[in-house]
């Protein structure tokens, strides 16, 4: 009887110490559940914070140069891109105030940040076409990085704060790439449209007075066919510029500017997206 008592102690010491184990193994386990769990939440906030500071950094340099871009209805092979340049801002002043405020910013937020850019205020398509805003504000040009038409169809809009006096369109043709153009200033406006040669340097002049000119260039510039430049010989006549492009792939699209952050332990080092 005895030796069947201290038989039956053994079992239920046994039991419970097993008990105990498993008990201690799945505590052990759910902490390390907790633990992944609570790691991975941590990685998905930083990774939705860097997002936040890419979007944000993106939206405050579309105050210069906004880029918008939708499917054509037409094919769902290209793209309708929109180009609105803002020509009032001095963008050297602009980016160089912004690049301090981007300092401040990250010490705030406990991000490090460096920004960087240069003159002229590019966007780079993945196309190999190419937006150029030069800081002086005096013109900019669209224009394929190579000799290759990318461009089917423009649309230019151009808006100024002085009255033109008269304007004389350039030649039009049969056929070729089709270009509108849309002007607007205080007292009137007008629209015209049509196909140019893209093989020839095509002008269009509105004149003001005082013998200032804004002018439109459509076509072969220094040599790059399908190219599109506004110029203007004052800095006091256009407000915006805006210039509409119906273009194969031209998605993705980034400004040349340099940006790097690193939040915890998330990184980005790319250009600023478009």
């Amino acid at each position: 009887m005895k030796n069947e008592i201290l038989f039956k102690g053994y079992i239920l010491s046994i039991s419970v110490l097993l008990l105990f184990s498993i008990v201690i193994g799945l505590a052990r386990s759910a902490e390390s559940m907790k633990q992944e769990m609570k790691s991975s939440y941590q990685n998905s906030v930083q990774v939705s914070k860097l997002g936040y500071f890419i979007d944000d950094i993106s939206g405050d340099i579309q105050n210069l140069v906004s880029v918008n871009y939708k499917m054509n209805n037409a094919s769902s092979d290209t793209y309708n891109v929109s180009i609105s340049d803002n020509i009032t801002i001095n963008k050297m002043a602009f980016l160089a105030n912004y690049s301090s405020f981007l300092q401040g910013y990250g010490n705030v937020t406990g991000a490090n940040i460096s920004f960087s850019y240069s003159d002229p205020l590019t966007i780079n398509f993945s196309n190999g076409m190419r937006y150029i805003s030069p800081f002086n504000r005096y013109y900019v040009l669209f224009r394929n990085s190579s000799n290759s038409s990318q461009a089917s169809r423009y649309d230019i809009a151009v808006y100024s704060n002085r009255s033109y006096s008269n304007y004389n369109e350039w030649g039009w043709a049969p056929s070729g790439t089709f270009v509108s153009v849309y002007y607007s200033d205080p007292t009137r406006s007008f629209t015209t449209s049509g196909y140019i040669n893209p093989a020839f340097l095509n002008t269009f002049i509105i004149r003001y007075s005082g013998g200032q000119e804004v002018r439109i260039y459509a076509g072969t510039i220094d040599g790059i066919r399908n190219s599109i430049e506004v110029n203007q010989t004052s800095l006091v006549y256009l407000t915006f510029v805006s210039i509409n492009a119906t273009m194969p792939s031209a998605l993705p699209a980034s400004y040349n500017m340099g940006l790097n952050i690193s939040y915890l332990n998330t990184n980005y080092s790319a250009s600023v997206p478009a």
